[in-house]
């Protein structure tokens, strides 16, 4: 039985399905389907997903720092990462002379790997202090917000479905912030009641009985 933090409501579920039916639309007919293609995305999003919740566990549940966290999770993911940079990639990087354009410009790389670092910092920090989904359903949102502002104040291309399905994304993602403001009210709301609950109790018992129900008086004992 997984942790009532870890089940899912009703109003998150209704905003995430918003989000992927915007995406959905606005993708749809884009490109000629592929069924490994497809396979291969579903694969890819089945392990980032894996790997979010993880690190979710690690920043929350286990109280990992972020700094703490990177420190353990990326000399892995870097390990496996040129791993299969090698068995994939090498013989093209290569051929193709990758290292001469890593010899030519090696300030753009720097600055991209410090960019890097700073993405994945912000990422962790959104994924300790919100959570796994909120990062994902950021995501979404920024890509569905950048072709849209190109299309107005760039006047990029864009197709009247693509209008309507990231229109729809946007909606979903404001109603789900609008369930996760909804939720944390709720708890708010829960601990004051339940603050002002205590009060009452240390208020009715008499003098002696309320001081030794104290938390800190029963601690001292």
């Amino acid at each position: 039985m997984l942790p009532a933090a870890y089940l899912p409501r009703r109003d998150l579920i209704l905003s995430v399905c918003l989000i992927t039916l915007g995406t959905g639309i606005a993708s749809f007919g884009a490109l000629d389907f592929s069924l490994f293609g497809f396979l291969v995305m579903m694969a890819s999003n089945l392990c980032e997903c894996t790997r979010l919740l993880m690190q979710q566990r690690l920043l929350t549940d286990f109280k990992f720092g972020i700094v703490e966290g990177i420190y353990y999770i990326y000399p892995s993911a870097s390990f496996w990462l040129f791993w299969m940079f090698a068995g994939v990639e090498m013989r093209r990087f290569v051929d193709d002379g990758g290292a001469a354009i890593l010899r030519a410009n090696p300030g753009a790389f720097v600055g991209c790997s410090i960019l890097g670092f700073f993405i994945n910092f912000a990422g962790f920090l959104v994924i300790k202090y919100c959570s796994a989904l909120t990062l994902k359903v950021l995501s979404n949102a920024r890509n569905a917000a950048i072709v849209l502002i190109a299309a107005v104040a760039l006047a990029e291309p864009v197709t009247r479905q693509q209008v309507i399905g990231y229109s729809i994304t946007l909606v979903g993602f404001i109603y789900y912030n609008h369930a996760k403001a909804k939720a944390g009210a709720r708890a708010d709301g829960g601990g004051a009641q339940e603050t002002a609950q205590q009060g009452k109790t240390y208020a009715v018992l008499p003098a002696s009985e309320s001081s030794d129900s104290l938390p800190g008086k029963a601690g001292a004992q």
